[in-house]
């Protein structure tokens, strides 16, 4: 069973990260991009929205 890792952001940073990340847990991205839809699932949640976050 994979473990979910949550990703904050939308840049070229955070989605390198998530592409090497997703080859071994579910990744989940906060507010994403498009092109990153390919490796993980993105999450409509602003960055500054602390509380949803955390839920």
């Amino acid at each position: 069973m994979k473990q979910n890792i949550l990703i904050v952001g939308n840049s070229a940073k955070e989605s390198a990260l998530a592409r090497l990340l997703s080859e071994e847990f579910n990744v989940f991205v906060a507010s994403g991009n498009d092109s990153m839809k390919e490796f993980a699932t993105v999450v409509d949640i602003r960055e500054n929205n602390i509380i949803e976050l955390l839920n």
